[in-house]
């Protein structure tokens, strides 16, 4: 394996994750507490006609850390923007990707109400059809943010399509019962590799699930996202985007999510 996985046992490696690791439960001690400002971004009844783009300050020496700053890709000497688009997949796309997935997952382990899956190493399981959408998403994504952030390069660093359901079935599937998955948490700092993170969501809160919505927490409030079919969230995947998803509290919540990393050395090589 490479440098900075979630495996990696390299000096580099752990000196690196035990750094990130400090500042994530730095930000999780100032942004994660009861009672805070809770300001909805974007609601998943809006149809946005034009993107919807909020720059924030980066963060920038949490990404001089691990490989350092790679010019002309790197957050910290681009932007820090959180974008958000509609309409990125269509409904038909976005109906097929649900119905795929959830085939795709008959028989696999989860965890309480998670179930993922590495679309990567999954072409099988998702078969003709599903293959396509998601390389398709994957490339269509990389394009998206290179031009929404100006980039000259991004390479993979893993994606995964995951389901949330309210009530999980108590199984012998179920690895990890009472699983808790809203923990907040920077994306960069549990793998280093990642620079901009992606969710492209299948499905709508209000129709499809309840609960599941995406925050930012940020020091002066909690900054919202509801999840909409064929909406797009790019951000950076540094401290400045402290993030949590909340619990699904009815029904079952179907996300495809991919990182990216500025470090072609580093890049996802499916092992």
């Amino acid at each position: 394996g490479g440098k900075y996985r979630k495996d990696s046992v390299d000096a580099d490696s752990l000196l690196t994750r035990e750094l990130y690791q400090k500042q994530q439960q730095e930000r999780v001690r100032v942004a994660f507490k009861e009672g805070k400002r809770r300001e909805v971004l974007v609601k998943a009844k809006t149809r946005l006609a034009e993107p919807a783009q909020w720059d924030v300050p980066c963060k920038a020496e949490f990404y001089d850390g691990a490989y350092g700053v790679v010019r002309g890709c790197t957050p910290s000497v681009m932007r820090c923007a959180r974008i958000v688009r509609d309409g990125f997949g269509s409904e038909e796309e976005m109906g097929d990707m649900v119905m795929i997935t959830e085939k795709a997952m008959q028989n696999l382990f989860h965890q309480g109400g998670t179930t993922s899956l590495a679309p990567a190493s999954s072409l099988d399981r998702l078969g003709p059809k599903g293959s396509l959408l998601y390389l398709y998403f994957l490339n269509k994504i990389k394009l998206q943010l290179l031009y929404d952030f100006g980039l000259g390069e991004i390479y993979d660093s893993g994606a995964l399509l995951t389901r949330l359901k309210a009530d999980p079935p108590h199984d012998e599937w179920d690895m990890e019962p009472n699983h808790v998955y809203w923990n907040p948490h920077v994306d960069k700092a549990n793998i280093p590799t990642y620079d901009y993170s992606a969710l492209l969501y299948l499905n709508t809160l209000g129709e499809d699930y309840e609960g599941g919505e995406f925050a930012f927490l940020d020091d002066d409030a909690d900054r919202v996202i509801q999840p909409r079919a064929g909406r797009l969230l790019l951000f950076p995947s540094g401290p400045e985007n402290l993030h949590q998803v909340r619990e699904v509290t009815k029904g079952t919540r179907y996300v495809l999510a991919m990182w990216f990393t500025c470090a072609k050395q580093h890049q996802y090589v499916d092992d």
